[in-house]
């Protein structure tokens, strides 16, 4: 089971649930580590309000990858480790859909055991993640679907259960944006994720599609974040 520890919170804080770099100090953020780099990586060098999630990114794992999955239930058991993820299928990556679904129904179980949700990463492959929620028990640890940006899938994924999180392509894409106005604010979350792009005017532009004042949008977040991270 994760060490799911009571910490202080700070409500104020934005969230950032997906970035590749830190930011800011002054937001709670959720750093994207990948499994095969970890050893490099030192969780208790974490500041107060920076998390990690573990990540197995379709296009950076080779065709001769292997996975200790002992090993990933010790690192996802760290009290700084929010979240599996990234995780999921890219029609780029080298290795084939099956070897990927295969990976991404291995690492299921270990999201149930540890009560950690998954951070999805999907291009090109919307049907076969469509089926991987419909095999998702329901009473699972939830799934956010990051840098989300297919508009016309936006409802069928929130009838399944997933969240969506949404980057800096909130600020230009006026179709992405009209489809957020309408989306139930308790499924959504905001990322950076490798983009260089301030977290703030994100949450603006969420406030204003919403008609609601800043304060609002970040308590809604924070909220959000708690009940998916199990945060506090």
């Amino acid at each position: 089971m994760n060490n799911i520890a009571k910490r202080p919170v700070d409500m104020s804080l934005p969230v950032n649930i997906h970035t590749h770099h830190f930011n800011s100090n002054r937001i709670t953020e959720v750093l994207s580590v990948d499994y095969q780099n970890f050893d490099s990586f030192s969780p208790s060098s974490l500041a107060e309000n920076q998390f990690y999630s573990l990540a197995f990114h379709p296009l950076g794992w080779p065709q001769n990858g292997s996975v200790d999955f002992l090993k990933v239930r010790e690192l996802v058991s760290h009290k700084k480790c929010l979240a599996i993820g990234e995780v999921g299928l890219d029609k780029a990556s080298s290795l084939s859909t099956e070897n990927q679904l295969h990976l991404f129904r291995m690492l299921m179980p270990i999201s149930e055991e540890t009560k950690l949700p998954m951070v999805i990463h999907c291009v090109g492959r919307w049907n076969e993640l469509e089926l991987l929620l419909k095999e998702r028990d329901f009473h699972a640890p939830e799934w956010i679907i990051h840098g989300f940006r297919k508009t016309k899938l936006a409802d069928k994924f929130i009838d399944l259960g997933a969240n969506l999180s949404f980057g800096k392509a909130l600020l230009i894409d006026e179709k992405l944006q009209k489809c957020v106005a309408q989306l139930p604010a308790h499924r959504i979350f905001l990322e950076t994720d490798d983009a260089d792009v301030d977290l703030m005017l994100l949450y603006e532009k969420l406030a204003e599609l919403k008609s609601l004042p800043l304060p609002a949008i970040i308590e809604q977040l924070f909220q959000n974040f708690k009940r998916v991270f199990r945060y506090g």
